[in-house]
């Protein structure tokens, strides 16, 4: 898990970049895809981060965690 979030982190960070530079370029009407995919980069960087959090719950709680992530998996399904 963790060479996979250190790659998404380094590819979200080219691509945002590649972004910026590209931006103000689109015409006012073309902006709006560019920008749903900025906010699909930040949600997925948003549950690596989430994800890495709950994997350090204590035991007594991973039954919780395990529930949590079944359900938030099926919700963005």
């Amino acid at each position: 898990p963790a060479q996979a979030e250190a790659g998404f982190g380094g590819r979200t960070a080219d691509r945002l970049i590649r972004l910026a530079q590209r931006y103000d370029r689109l015409p006012e009407g073309r902006r709006q895809p560019w920008s749903d995919g900025l906010m699909g980069l930040d949600f997925g960087d948003e549950l690596l981060y989430l994800r890495q959090c709950l994997e350090e719950v204590p035991a007594s709680l991973a039954q919780a965690r395990d529930r949590y992530l079944r359900r938030l998996r099926l919700a963005l399904l």
